[in-house]
């Protein structure tokens, strides 16, 4: 490829102004379609709802930065003030509701209501782990001991190693003596 000619362009920001202007020419565009009976009766409707939607939250940023000045509530408006306040879920888990009574809710407490002196249930693994781990502080302590078959066989073949290394000694001690008797009726 050539100097300079390359994938990509640089990237650019829009402004909030340039932004409330987009969006404005949005509105014009849709307005002039609705009168001109140019768009689809569903795309029509879709972006109406998208505007109404962005309308109703700009009302409701606006509603919190005057602080309770009531204005034109409409029942969409308590809706979705209603929306805003649960807990967002994703997909279609906001508008259904789950009767399930396998699910469980995770129930937050605060500290004051905590009761210190309750004793936890473990639960089957966490008692399986904690036993795992105190058999095997068990049988380390056990083997350190030679209380073990492990640690028993492994003492016997450092007798064994012992042993070994002691006779190669000792036949290399002989050895040597030999070599300088040898040495020495040879002189």
């Amino acid at each position: 490829m050539p100097k300079g000619r390359h994938k990509g362009k640089a990237r650019h920001y829009l402004t909030e102004e340039e932004v409330r202007q987009k969006e404005e020419q949005d509105r014009r565009e849709a307005e002039w379609r609705r009168k001109k009976n140019l768009a689809d009766d569903d795309d029509d409707q879709d972006d109406d709802d998208d505007q109404d939607v962005d309308k109703k939250v700009d009302k409701r940023v606006d509603k919190d930065d005057d602080q309770g000045s009531d204005s034109d509530d409409d029942d969409d408006d308590d809706d979705i003030d209603e929306m805003f306040r649960k807990d967002k879920k994703k997909g279609i888990g906001a508008l259904i509701e789950i009767e399930n009574p396998n699910r469980v809710v995770k129930k937050n407490i605060k500290a004051q209501d905590a009761d210190v002196n309750v004793q936890v249930e473990l639960t089957r693994r966490e008692r399986e782990e904690i036993e795992r781990q105190q058999k095997e502080v068990h049988y380390r302590k056990m083997h350190e001991k030679g209380l073990t078959e492990e640690a028993r066989h492994d003492l016997a073949r450092l007798a064994l190693v012992r042993k070994q290394r002691e006779e190669a000694a000792q036949r290399k001690m002989l050895e040597k003596k030999a070599q300088e008797v040898s040495a020495a009726k040879k002189k």
